[in-house]
């Protein structure tokens, strides 16, 4: 076993505590009442706490890293005066996609998703109509749940209310569209 003078365990303690532990793993015993590399039950055990608290760490690292803001085959959509929330949707291709719309406005709301390339021009119109890829209509205060099966093709798809007036007010969205994983 080696042993210290108090001087130097002074000054080890006092200017790079740290750094002389990480080195040569150096700690203070409890038992033992000395900075030493220790090999009795308590530095073990402690040791040993030390590396198993970071395992609950790693894990819930991993466990929020997979709820991050990638595709979800869920649509929760509310609709208000003039506004889709939220107005940015990522799902997966060709996914069945489960669409939650709740109006929380006075009027009739529509979602309606524009097929890929298409947009609406000046109002959205009867010529709109047949560029329709998939839409989903909710009363005043109503909410109301729909299926569909995602666009094959990657890419970004326009998102409007179908209502007169709503699209020129600014109630478009973006449906965002990725390779399936």
């Amino acid at each position: 076993m080696v042993r210290f003078s108090k001087a130097l365990l002074s000054l080890s303690v006092t200017k790079s505590r740290q750094i002389w532990k990480a080195k040569f793993e150096f700690t203070y015993c409890k038992l033992c009442r000395k900075y030493i590399y220790c090999f009795c039950p308590i530095i073990k055990k402690e040791r040993y706490l030390k590396k198993i608290s970071l395992i609950p760490l790693f894990i819930m690292i991993l466990i929020l890293s997979a709820c991050g803001g990638g595709p979800s085959t869920t649509m929760d959509v509310t609709f208000a005066e003039f506004t889709f929330t939220p107005d940015t949707v990522t799902v997966p291709a060709g996914q069945e996609i489960t669409v939650n719309a709740t109006n929380s406005g006075a009027v009739v709301h529509d979602l309606v998703i524009m097929k890929f390339g298409k947009t609406v021009g000046d109002n959205y119109d009867e010529e709109d109509k047949g560029n329709v890829f998939w839409e989903i209509k909710a009363g005043p205060g109503a909410s109301v749940t729909g299926t569909f099966t995602a666009p094959t093709e990657p890419g970004e798809y326009q998102i409007v209310c179908g209502t007169p007036g709503h699209f020129i007010s600014g109630m478009v969205g973006k449906l965002i569209v990725v390779a399936a994983e």
